[in-house]
């Protein structure tokens, strides 16, 4: 689980190590691992290898090349983003925008008027919202 096992002691990977609804599973399908990481890096490999072994949804990626070799192989993809969106519009997440800045604080790119779209979907005002230098 790369956001474990690479981000020891940044913002959120004690809680994620943590929780007892994340079930962590090896790949078994190295090989093809190996072919993907010809064009992306480790984790984006395996996540998109584990997504097909597992049948699973969808597979949460935001870099361009790899939310294009991962439609490519066959899985559904959503980013960050749009997951955030879903999280508010199910009830799961109380806010987005609280959200949004951190990503932006934290060097998250996120262009002012994919911001104001965001917020729309989510249903959240965005007339009042502020521009944070990066």
């Amino acid at each position: 689980m790369e956001s474990v096992d690479h981000a020891s002691g940044r913002p959120g990977s004690a809680e994620i190590a943590q929780a007892d609804w994340i079930v962590r599973r090896p790949v078994q399908n190295q090989a093809d691992v190996v072919r993907l990481r010809l064009r992306l890096g480790w984790g984006e490999a395996e996540a998109i290898v584990l997504a097909r072994e597992i049948g699973a949804d969808a597979v949460v990626l935001d870099d361009a090349t790899a939310r294009q070799m991962a439609e490519h192989e066959g899985c559904r993809v959503v980013g960050l983003l749009g997951l955030l969106i879903a999280g508010k519009q199910r009830g799961l997440l109380a806010a987005v925008k609280p959200l949004l800045d951190a990503l932006r604080r934290n060097g998250f790119f996120i262009g002012d008027d994919l911001y104001a779209t965001i917020l729309r979907h989510a249903s959240e005002d965005s007339s009042h919202h502020r521009t944070i230098e990066h």
